[in-house]
Order: structure tokens, then sequence, then C-alpha cells
């Protein structure tokens, strides 16, 4: 008897301190943001039947439905076609705030930081290709594939601000005021002559013709973009002018925590995702309490097939 009581003591030791290093390591896999990009109606953003000179936007919707705020960046890849095509091939991406980028679609090779979403916040980009008119008939036919993907990390968590310790200046108790010998009652104000009127600064939706020959990077998404120049089209899409909105939702692949550095933070949106509000999902249980669900679960169920064994060899 007082063999099996310590054979069924031991058993339950080491299932418990198995469990509690099992629940560690999840707890870790549980500090992770979630990503997956769908696209509605289609994954591809198609330009089909370009002629020199043309320039044909589409939206993008990024849609964050994480419970926590995230960085995301974008850059593209080139997957197939005709490589002189792809090095021709114009692209200008912005957002409603600001011009991401403008220049070559070979050059957006290296990440472009977008900035902050919050969660249950979303953002519409768009996307325009251009061909430029000095192409010549070389590209008949051609077509080109690219892919851009878009990365997502859990923002870093903003530090609480300290409390000012500078004391505040102690109000005057003299008013009123005291006039000056020879001054004027009329204010006199000193015009400063300028030549001409300088214009401020503009986005053009058309990219540059010769952009610099490394532009900013660009980060990616997840959605193949396809074009086609002049004759017969390559791959069947929407006509010239706006194509329909492609959706990307933020959720479900592991990312890392890093932060990534201090991005310039997007405002965020009153959509709701799911009848819950923008800010989250208040009545989710913790991160942590599913691992210890799980151990609780999986300690209960080894030490009753254990005590049902022992029982059994004893009876024996």
């Amino acid at each position: 008897m007082i063999r099996y009581r310590l054979v069924f003591a031991f058993l339950c030791v080491i299932i418990i301190a198995g469990g509690m290093g099992w629940q560690a390591q999840s707890s870790k896999a549980a500090e992770t943001v979630r990503l997956s990009l769908s696209t509605t109606p289609e994954k591809e953003l198609v330009f089909h039947n370009l002629k020199p000179g043309d320039s044909i936007p589409v939206e993008l919707v990024i849609k964050n439905t994480n419970s926590r705020k995230v960085d995301y960046s974008i850059r593209s890849r080139f997957d197939n076609g005709d490589q002189s095509f792809y090095e021709t091939l114009e692209i200008m991406l912005q957002s409603p705030k600001r011009l991401l980028y403008s220049g070559k679609l070979s050059g957006m090779t290296g990440q472009l930081e977008m900035g902050s979403l919050p969660s249950g916040a979303e953002e519409k980009l768009e996307v325009t290709a251009y061909f430029p008119k000095e192409a010549g008939n070389e590209f008949q036919d051609k077509a080109v594939v690219t892919v851009l993907e878009f990365t997502a990390r859990a923002a870093p968590d903003e530090p609480d601000p300290e409390p000012s310790t500078d004391p505040s200046p102690a109000p005057s108790s003299t008013s009123g005021s005291t006039p000056t010998p020879g001054s004027s009652d009329a204010p006199e104000s000193t015009p400063t002559p300028s030549g001409s009127g300088t214009p401020g600064p503009s986005a053009s939706l058309r990219p540059a013709a010769s952009p610099s020959a490394e532009p900013s990077p660009l980060s990616s998404a997840g959605s193949g973009a396809s074009a086609a120049p002049g004759g017969p089209s390559a791959t069947s899409g929407p006509p010239s002018g706006k194509g329909q909105d492609e959706v990307f939702v933020l959720e479900d692949e592991a990312l890392p925590l890093d932060g990534g550095g201090k991005h310039e933070e997007l405002p965020a949106t009153d959509s709701q995702e799911g009848g819950l509000p923008a800010s989250g999902t208040p009545y989710a249980l913790p991160d942590t309490a599913t691992p210890w669900y799980n151990l609780l679960l999986i300690c209960t169920i080894s030490i009753f097939c254990c005590a049902a064994v022992l029982w059994r060899k004893r009876n024996e």
C-alpha cells in the first residue's frame, strides 16, 4: 500500500512540474501579435492593357483586428514576369496623411515604416501604377507580377507621463499699465516686401518620370500586383480608374514584440469590429488564462489516468 502511494505521489509531482514548465513557455508564446492578411474580393491588384503615360490607382484598406496597437510596414518584391518591364514601371503609394513612396517599382525593396494602427482602426492606402511616356513598343505583350508584403508587430507600451516638478510662477500683484513718453496710441506695423509668392509643397498623383536612383524603402503586404502593357490583356482585372477596394486584416500569424522603434501614430477611427469598441475586447480573458486552464485540464486527466492504472495494479 505504501509503495503504491509513493509511486502515485511521485507521478503527481512529475506531472505538475512538467505542466508548470509547459505553461511558462506558453506564456511567452502568448506575448506575440498575430497577423493575417486577407483581401476582398481578390488578392491581386491588376493593372492591365497599360499604354505609355497611363496612370491607374487602386485603393487598399488596412485593418487592425488585434486587441492592441500594432506598428506595420510594407515592402515589395519581384515575383515573376519580364525583368525589364519590372524595372521600367513606376509606382506611387500614399495615405490620406502623406506621400509614402514615389519612384521605380524595382526600388521598393526595403521596409517602409507606415506608423502605428490602434486596435480596431483602419487606414486607406492608394497604390498608383504608372507606365512612363518614354517607354517604347518593346514592352508590348509583356507582364510582371510583384508581391506586396505587409508586416505588423506589437507596438511598445507608452510610458506614463511623469508629473512636472517645476513650480508654477507666482501671480503678479501689480496691475495696470505705465505709459511711456512719446509713445503713439496707434500701433505701427512695418510690412516686409516680398518679391513673388512661392507655391507650397504638393504631392502629385502621378509618380515622377525620373525618380531617384535610390528611392526611400517601402514595406509590403502579402498581396500580388500584376501589370501588362498595351496589346491583349495578360491578366483580367478592373479597367483603368478606381479598382475594387482591397481589405487587409491584421490577425492570426505570430509576430515578434520588438516594437520597431518610434513611428508616427495614425489616428484611430470609430469603426467597430464585431460590435466591440475600437479600444479592444474588454470582455476577453487575459492572455495567460488559456495556458493555465490547459495546464489544469492536462494535470487532472493525467492524475486520474495514473490513479486508475495504480488501482488496477493493486487489485491484481
